[in-house]
């Protein structure tokens, strides 16, 4: 398991969450907020399932086969949401992994800030942003799942996607009820069935599988709006299959999850014409 000091990271402003991550552009369409009334009956519950890994480190590929199953276990309308968010801290170790991200670490280290830990680490989990701990776990990943799935949820969001033809754009669309303004609602573009194969580093030779690889990320302050449209940029003729877009609403005080939707594309979609 790969640490790294934090001794300088414990000093940066929770203001690292503001930040915006995408492949390319993005539009954000301001509206009023409307009143935060409590829902009539009690929200669904939702497992936002976050893991921190590398292809740089030895110990991450459990914790990455057990989240390719996680995923491949809960079907289209499960309240489960899987992600794999690389980070970029063993990328000069011998192997820079395709998809990793500073702004990822950066997430991280937001995490251990708010939870008050010393140390960030591979591969860490966390679901609905409670406790961190060893990815592959697989006995504590499946009892905190568990254990925030017989909560209801405080947030409801609802997402449509569409594609723009021929530009090489996707369009996601949000909505969100009952959240307050300071909450932060995050949209992850994420890509299914990823095969890589490493020829350095501590995992050279190995092939490697990855499932909800988070490709691009955008960041909402819920105070501009609990409604809009983010945009993600892709080259022509990607078959989107392959991905999908998850969002979800977060208290940055605590980092709790308050609520998750998830879209996903047809079979057919394209970035580009046809």
């Amino acid at each position: 398991m790969g640490n790294v000091n934090m001794k300088l990271i414990l000093k940066r402003s929770i203001a690292i969450l503001y930040f915006v991550f995408t492949v390319s552009s993005w539009v954000f369409a301001k509206e009023e907020i409307g009143a935060v009334n409590k829902p009539a009956q009690p929200l669904p519950p939702c497992a936002v399932v976050e893991l921190f890994t590398s292809e740089g480190c030895s110990s991450c590929p459990p914790a990455d086969e057990f989240l390719s199953e996680l995923v491949q276990k809960t079907d289209s309308v499960s309240r489960i949401y899987a992600l794999s968010f690389h980070v970029d801290y063993w990328d000069k170790l011998g192997w820079v992994d395709p998809f990793s991200s500073p702004y990822f670490t950066d997430r991280q280290r937001v995490y251990a800030s708010v939870k008050k830990s010393k140390n960030i680490y591979t591969p860490q989990m966390f679901v609905n942003g409670r406790e961190g701990f060893i990815g592959s776990n697989r006995q504590k990943a499946v009892k905190n799942i568990k254990a925030v799935l017989e909560k209801p949820s405080q947030v409801a969001i609802n997402l449509t996607a569409r594609v723009a033809p021929g530009k090489g754009i996707i369009q996601v669309d949000y909505k969100t009820f009952y959240g307050k303004k300071e909450y932060l609602l995050f949209i992850a573009l994420v890509q299914h069935g990823v095969v890589s194969k490493v020829t350095a580093g501590e995992n050279a030779g190995k092939t490697l599988h990855h499932e909800n690889v988070v490709v691009g990320f955008k960041t909402i302050r819920l105070a501009d709006g609990d409604s809009g449209t983010v945009e993600f940029h892709f080259p022509l003729e990607i078959d989107l299959k392959n991905f999908s877009v998850i969002a979800y609403a977060q208290d940055p005080k605590t980092m709790f999850v308050l609520g998750a939707d998830r879209v996903k594309f047809q079979p057919a979609s394209k970035a580009g014409p046809g």
